[in-house]
């Protein structure tokens, strides 16, 4: 059995079964599942990194199958979003939106003590909610129990200043911490959570309702999963807050300021197309 190394830095077995899922889980036509196995298992060595793992896949995509590039390419795309983290938060709130909550992004909020700027806060009938998300461009590095702690440390202050202002009728709303983060939280962190009754979303976390469960039921891709723009051009939509294919596909005219060839636009249009015709986005 050959070992291979994620991404932080421990040793598994290769599991053809978690390659195999992993092709389920973004909609990959049974029929290429088999090529793509034989494929990794080709190129497979002791000790072989799971980001080389991945890349072989996205090769395999690229030249046998590019409508499923975009589609395996999720966590990584989510990766992307950076450097900062105000792309990850406005997509956080995207994803809630879509599932009925009200939403504000970047939004400063009094506490009892001092003033907080809230990264999401979400609303459904008498539930609400302040989302701190935690991004990271590395898929190795993960949110400790000091993130947990000042999580609920600026959650605190901030419900005893709503307390005090909600009108009669709101009394007794619930209200909950939540931090959302694309990759994973030590177990500390999800035991302090767990005792503070702190919602948690990591990519994986929790084995049902997982962040990547959320985006897959969603169908909102973000700009950075789009395999016809470079990163160059990905960051340049970023930095012009188009975050998501559906803005992009809403502002096609943005496509003119990237500086495109007629025939590398029409590439992005029609991949775009596929996107949101084959995952429902449309």
């Amino acid at each position: 059995m050959i070992d291979i190394i994620k991404a932080d830095g421990r040793r598994e077995p290769f599991d053809e079964h978690k390659l195999r899922r992993s092709l389920r889980r973004a909609h990959i036509p049974q029929k290429h599942h088999d090529a793509v196995v034989r494929q990794i298992m080709s190129s497979l060595y002791p000790g072989i990194p799971t980001r080389e793992i991945y890349q072989h896949v996205q090769n395999f995509f690229m030249s046998a199958y590019p409508e499923g590039a975009p589609r395996y390419n999720l966590k990584q795309a989510i990766m992307e979003l950076g450097p900062s983290g105000y792309p990850f938060e406005r997509y956080i709130g995207a994803l809630l939106e879509r599932q009925g909550y009200v939403v504000q992004v970047g939004t400063v909020v009094r506490g009892t003590c001092v003033s907080h700027e809230v990264d999401v806060l979400a609303k459904k009938g008498h539930e609400h909610y302040m989302i701190e998300c935690k991004f990271h461009n590395e898929p190795g590095l993960r949110s400790d129990v000091k993130v947990s702690l000042y999580v609920q440390a600026r959650y605190l202050d901030i419900l005893n200043a709503w307390k005090k202002q909600e009108p009669p009728e709101e009394q007794n709303d619930t209200h909950q911490a939540w931090l959302v983060t694309n990759t994973k939280c030590t177990a500390d962190a999800l035991e302090y959570a767990q005792c503070v009754g702190m919602k948690v979303l990591g990519w994986n976390y929790p084995e049902h309702g997982s962040l990547q469960d959320m985006i897959e039921e969603s169908h909102l891709h973000p700009i950075t999963s789009l395999t016809t723009l470079s990163q160059s051009h990905k960051q340049a939509l970023l930095n012009k807050n188009i975050v998501m294919v559906r803005d992009l596909e809403q502002q096609q005219s943005t496509l003119n300021e990237l500086g495109l060839t007629m025939l590398e636009a029409q590439a992005v249009r029609r991949e775009m197309a596929t996107l949101m015709q084959e995952q429902g986005e449309g």
